[in-house]
């Protein structure tokens, strides 16, 4: 069992525990974000929040923990990218960033999110909120 993980939510920060243990009513909807709780689990279904909304059938509207997390500024992955290997790629990095967490992060792991960028110490710094979020990702 050597660097196998006994119990996954001693691993996880608490915007993520809090999604896996609170319970939520049914239709309960993000203001920010707009994910929403339906059938006992959290989807990204901009069809299902229009028809909600044009319905009034929200039963509950929350902050959620992950844009609690963002607003607060508490990221937890970040990559660090020196300025000479990018030169004029930045646009592109932020465009594959963009895209990474609209087509694959958002079907399947709602916490994970792409929170900024800034440039410190001749680096670019990809925040996120994910330890995990370029662990697929390689820089060509």
């Amino acid at each position: 069992m050597k660097g196998k993980i006994k119990n996954i939510r001693s691993h996880l920060n608490e915007a993520t525990k809090k999604f896996l243990t609170e319970k939520f009513p049914e239709k309960t909807v993000c203001k920010k974000c707009h994910i929403i709780f339906s059938n006992g689990k959290w989807v990204w279904d901009a069809n299902l929040y229009d028809k909600l909304k044009k319905n009034n059938e929200i039963k509950n509207e929350i902050i959620c923990p992950v844009c609690e997390q963002i607003s607060n500024n508490e990221p937890l992955g970040y990559l660090y990218i020196k300025k000479e290997l990018v030169k004029n790629k930045l646009d592109e990095i932020k465009n594959l960033i963009n895209n990474l967490e609209k087509n694959e992060i958002k079907k399947s792991n709602f916490h994970k999110r792409f929170m900024g960028l800034k440039f410190e110490d001749n680096n670019y710094i990809i925040t996120n909120t994910k330890r995990n979020f370029f662990k697929k990702m390689a820089v060509k």
